[in-house]
């Protein structure tokens, strides 16, 4: 099986964290680095919750920090969403390694050129670090085969009436993005908030038994409350 070769972006946060663990139970995916941005916390804490997850499953690739702030606007948190932590609720394992030098557009660049078919962005967070790879390193753009992004709202917003956070944290990097012309699938409110997991799933997903499974019913059950 040909895999698709995929770089994971966000701001850990429970809801990349089990983003991540599914991307990482995935045969058909090969990822190729994580890279992390301000957004539910500032970076430093979610470079540090990054390293946690993928000590977590296991997943051993190049982990990268972007920008500690957005392209043009004022830095924006949201600790009362995730914890002040931004990854508050079960301990998790400590990271494995730290972030590499490369900041997060270059190491993205660096890949995306040495692979052998085009590579998948996965923004799940602000979309500051793709858009920072846009504007320094264009010569990348034509070997970006899809950017599938969690962000944004067709009829409403999560953060203010009209603006959903992702993108409310960094809107010049968000028109930025949808304005490449590369293929792109918005994941938005209209999509997520339709996504429901009940109190029964969690018991259904911890009773798997393993570690994995447990620390994510533990994050829905943070998140539910």
């Amino acid at each position: 099986m040909t895999k698709i070769p995929v770089i994971l972006d966000g701001d850990p946060g429970h809801d990349d964290a089990m983003a991540w663990v599914l991307a990482r139970s995935r045969p058909e995916l090969e990822i190729l680095a994580v890279t992390t941005s301000t957004g539910n916390v500032t970076l430093e804490k979610t470079s540090y919750n990054a390293g946690r997850v993928m000590a977590l499953i296991g997943l051993e690739v190049p982990l990268a920090a972007g920008r500690s702030r957005p392209l043009l606007a004022d830095t924006m948190t949201a600790p009362s969403v995730h914890g002040e932590s931004g990854q508050d609720g079960p301990p998790l394992p400590e990271p494995k390694a730290p972030p590499v030098p490369e900041e997060a557009a270059a190491l993205m660049a660096r890949l995306i050129q040495e692979a052998d078919q085009p590579v998948v962005l996965i923004p799940t967070g602000p979309l500051t670090n793709i858009a920072s790879l846009l504007l320094l390193y264009p010569e990348v753009k034509d070997k970006i085969g899809h950017i599938f992004l969690m962000g944004g709202g067709l009829a409403h917003g999560n953060w203010t009436p009209a603006a959903e956070f992702n993108i409310l944290v960094d809107p010049e990097a968000a028109d930025l993005v949808f304005r490449s012309g590369i293929p792109l699938t918005m994941a938005g409110l209209d999509v997520t908030e339709k996504a429901l997991v009940y109190p029964e799933d969690f018991k259904r997903i911890g009773a798997v038994g393993n570690q994995v499974a447990r620390i994510t019913a533990e994050w829905l059950e943070f998140f539910y409350r």
